[in-house]
């Protein structure tokens, strides 16, 4: 499974930047890393997100929750989350769902269970 660097988030934070307009800067890193790695974290030996799909909203939801950027955090929560399930193999059927799943985490509508429940309902493998 291919995991996302800080380095990469950045990365990608500057593109969307770039051609969404905003500021480009991270107001904690501390918060970005921790985003991140949430979706890998274990208990007892078990992934407590053992699905892309869940891995995926994790990541998204805890990216915009944690705001730790300057502007952008619903941008770049949503980009990471279908970039990382699109590079780990799965893409969403009908992206306009893109927006409703970014309102939903924004508004904490729908936790990391939930958002993840509905990624998978749109789900579609691309390749393997």
């Amino acid at each position: 499974m291919t995991k996302f660097t800080k380095e990469k988030v950045l990365l990608l934070h500057q593109y969307i930047a770039a051609e969404t307009g905003g500021s480009v800067g991270v107001k904690d890193e501390g918060l970005l890393e921790s985003a991140l790695q949430s979706a890998f974290a274990t208990f007892d030996g078990r992934e407590l997100y053992p699905t892309k799909e869940e891995k995926a909203a994790r990541i998204g939801a805890s990216l915009v929750a944690n705001r730790s950027f300057f502007d952008g955090d619903k941008r770049i929560g949503m980009y990471v989350m279908l970039t990382f399930l699109e590079v780990n193999g799965t893409k969403l059927e009908g992206q306009h769902r893109s927006v409703y799943f970014a309102e939903r985490m924004a508004e904490r509508l729908a936790g990391t269970d939930g958002v993840a429940i509905e990624v998978s309902h749109v789900a579609k493998p691309h390749w393997k």
